[in-house]
């Protein structure tokens, strides 16, 4: 099973919900997440709490990590702008330091002229 999300619907993390992703043993967890700290993320996320999610998957591997199992495989999904790039490899550190697996770089897909 594979859930991506966009990080929003982690923050607030549900209490006890990171049991519910190992009950039913979820393979995948796709966090999009686009700036390294608070101010460049919500910029970027409208409305999205940077600590909340750093906090919730921080819980999940440390689950993961303490009962020596490797699932879900949990990914940032990195959208690469002008205003983000040059941050990439302080993300990369980010994923590294919190037990994420990969860091996907995507570029930005513009579906409507007011979001340019």
């Amino acid at each position: 099973m594979h859930a991506p999300t966009w990080s929003n619907l982690l923050a607030p993390f549900p209490i006890n919900a990171e049991n519910k992703i190992f009950n039913f043993q979820l393979d995948i967890l796709a966090v999009s997440l686009d700036g390294i700290d608070p101010l460049k993320n919500g910029k970027i996320r409208r409305g999205s709490d940077f600590n909340k999610i750093i906090s919730s998957i921080d819980r999940i591997t440390k689950i993961r990590k303490e009962n020596n199992i490797d699932y879900p495989y949990i990914n940032f999904v990195y959208t690469m702008m002008n205003q983000n790039i040059d941050d990439l490899p302080y993300m990369i550190d980010l994923a590294e330091k919190i037990g994420v697996d990969e860091v996907k770089g995507v570029y930005l897909t513009v579906f409507s002229p007011d979001l340019m």
